[in-house]
């Protein structure tokens, strides 16, 4: 388990989230979401706007925590990402509005449970 924590930082993020499965969030949200803000608004130079690492992010802490609310805390955070850079920077290409949607979908479905009710944080 150690070899595998030292090896990558994906490794460490998963091994982190999946300890922390419990908490409503914290720290490992937040590091997670800085990881879909980054795709849109890198701390330095121009975005590289890869959107498939931002939607990574997300799968892999749904798939690292379980974590419901915080999987749709990630979602929003990427639909707001979007309309925000689009916003800023203009019309974009059809795959990029194709992801905010998709995302967007995910968000709503996540949101209703299978009686019909809303998640609750």
């Amino acid at each position: 388990m150690k070899d595998l924590y030292e090896t990558a930082a994906g490794n460490r993020d998963f091994i982190q989230a999946r300890c922390q499965a419990g908490a409503s969030g914290g720290e490992i949200l937040e590091k997670y979401r800085s990881k879909i803000v980054e795709q849109f608004y890198p701390a330095r130079g121009e975005a590289k706007l890869r959107l498939g690492e931002a939607r990574k992010a997300i799968r892999d802490y749904r798939k690292a925590t379980g974590n419901l609310p915080g999987t749709a805390e990630l979602l929003m955070t990427y639909v707001e990402q979007g309309a925000e850079f689009t916003h800023d920077y203009g019309d974009i290409d059809e795959r990029f509005y194709d992801s905010v949607e998709s995302a967007l979908d995910e968000l709503a479905t996540l949101l209703l449970t299978k009686r019909g009710e809303y998640i609750r944080s």
